[in-house]
Order: C-alpha cells, then sequence, then structure tokens
C-alpha cells in the first residue's frame, strides 16, 4: 500500500508458487516458494518407511479381502514403493498390485506384491480425447479394475503419492453394499465443476457393484469419447454420482481436500513432491558444498 506506484514486477519465474499458482504459471522456475502448505515439514515421515527393509515390516495375517492397487510409470517406482511399504507397516494386506508399463520392477519386493505390465492395455484408444493427457492413460486404468481384477468384490486404489500414517483397516469394513466407492470431497477454489466433486487419490471401489452395474464400461466409453480434465476422476464423478460414499479428508489429505489436524493417509497431490530424497538431497549437503557448487556456477 505504502509502495504503491514504486513496485517493480518481476516476472513469475523468481517466485512460483506450484500449490494454488498464486504469482502465475512457468514452465522454467527459477525460484520455487511453496506457499500455503509445506510439504517438507512431513519428510520426516516419508524417511520412516522409505529406510525400513522388507523384512523389518511385521509379518500380517491373511484376511483374505483386503486388496490395493497403485498405478505408476518410471518415474513414479520410488514414491510406489515407499508408499506400498508405509500401507503394509501400518495395515494388514492380502495383496497389492503395482500396474506398470514393464516386465520388471527395479526394487525387491515381497510376495504380497504382483506386479502387473498394463503397456498392453485393450481399454483405452490411443487415439482417444484422454490418451495423451498430462497423465498419459495409466490412471483411467481405475476405470477398468472392475474387468482387471474379476476375483475381487472390494479394491482399495491408491495414488503412488501418497504415505500411510496409522491403520486403514476401518476403510474396510465399510459398508459399501450401495456404492460404487468410498473417496474424500474435493474443494479445489476456483474450479467449475459438478459437485459434489470427489479426489480419488484414494477410493476405496466397490467393483463387484460397478461390474455387475456396468459403472467400468460406461466409464470407459466416456473417457474414450469425452475429453476431461482430471480424466478417470472426473468421468467416475460424473457416472457415480448417485453411488459415491464420502469419507473424512483424514484418509486423503491434500492440498484439494478439506483441512484436517488428524491425517490417516497423506497425499502429496501436484506436480512437485518435495518429499521425495531427490528434493531432500539438496538440502542434506554441508553449507560449505552448496555455496561452493553456487560459486562455481557464477
Amino acid at each position: 500500500e505504502i509502495c504503491a506506484g514504486h513496485i517493480k514486477l518481476l516476472p513469475c519465474e523468481y517466485n512460483y508458487t506450484p500449490h494454488g499458482s498464486i504469482t502465475g504459471e512457468s514452465d522454467d522456475p527459477l525460484v520455487i516458494h511453496y506457499a500455503g502448505i509445506k510439504y517438507w515439514k512431513h519428510y520426516s515421515h516419508y524417511r520412516i518407511y522409505a529406510d525400513l527393509s522388507w523384512d523389518e515390516l511385521h509379518a500380517r495375517h491373511k484376511t483374505e479381502h483386503r486388496v490395493a492397487g497403485y498405478i505408476g510409470t518410471k518415474n513414479q517406482y520410488a514414491m510406489m514403493t515407499a508408499s506400498a511399504k508405509s500401507l503394509l507397516a501400518n495395515t494388514r494386506m492380502d495383496r497389492i498390485y503395482f500396474l506398470t508399463e514393464d516386465d520388471e520392477f527395479p526394487y525387491e519386493l515381497p510376495e504380497c506384491i504382483t506386479v502387473m505390465n498394463v503397456s498392453e492395455q485393450k481399454y483405452f484408444d490411443p487415439s482417444g480425447p484422454n490418451y495423451h493427457s498430462t497423465f498419459s492413460y495409466m490412471p483411467m486404468l481405475r476405470a477398468a479394475y472392475p474387468d482387471m481384477f474379476p476375483q475381487y468384490d472390494i479394491l482399495l486404489s491408491i495414488d503412488n503419492d501418497t504415505i500411510v500414517e496409522q491403520d486403514i483397516s476401518g476403510l474396510f469394513e465399510i459398508d459399501m453394499s450401495n456404492y460404487y466407492y468410498a473417496a474424500a470431497l474435493e474443494a479445489r477454489p476456483g474450479r467449475k465443476v459438478q459437485q459434489p466433486y470427489f479426489n480419488t487419490g484414494v477410493m476405496l471401489m466397490n467393483i463387484e457393484k460397478m461390474r455387475n452395474d456396468g459403472i467400468d464400461r460406461k466409464t470407459i466409453d466416456l473417457l474414450n469419447a469425452n475429453h476431461y480434465l482430471n480424466d478417470s476422476q472426473d468421468a467416475l464423478c460424473e457416472t457415480c454420482t448417485d453411488h459415491i460414499l464420502m469419507i473424512s479428508p483424514a484418509y486423503n489429505a491434500c492440498m484439494f481436500t478439506a483441512p484436517t489436524d488428524h491425517v490417516i493417509i497423506r497425499h502429496f497431490a501436484g506436480s512437485h513432491k518435495p518429499y521425495m530424497k531427490q528434493f531432500a538431497d539438496l538440502y542434506d549437503k554441508p553449507w560449505d558444498e552448496i555455496l561452493g557448487s553456487a560459486g562455481e556456477k557464477q
């Protein structure tokens, strides 16, 4: 207010805010400003699980109905592994599926995790409006889960950029008889979307009901015919709108859902994942090394 008329406007590259784009969009930011949510404060939570060996995870009793599915591309394999470790460390699970585009997974995995190569998927047309979107066809496979997993009735669909901080057994006790899936309500400021609108980053799916009611086929057809900003999330909110059970944002605590002090699953939504090791390594170096490398660049 005091300096009005004497403020020099800098390009947003010098103060790019990835969460909310307060200062505008930038393809090549020079300074990233994590205004609002300080995700790196939760880095310790990630390390707890990332540093565990599989042998350190407790042996789990069979429950015969706890199944989870992750989807990830090559640059997301480390995140997917860390999330699965956090899930197994807190909750007994029977089977976890990693949906990838490779036959070989670069990290050692326990027997309870099955890697599925989905590169030859049959559900989505390569010439379709969402196939080559920012997210690629991979996340759209969530709509095909009822057909891909005919042996299961209930499946937990969970994004690979999540950390499970507490036991989520309670999710599997929810009566899903009349619902296609359960998810947390999304409230994105400025978004003009059909309400209610749900974030499908953590989603307990009644794939038996979806299969029996043809919801999977209906959603796949929509995705092959119409462009969506958030592909399968938008389409699933549209096809399942009257049969979605709203759960607490504690199960999907992210920048898009309601603020919550009680976090059960933390979801690092957005393009920047500062909790990952490659981000932390930048700040784990000694000051002398950081300053020295900066001096060399100059």
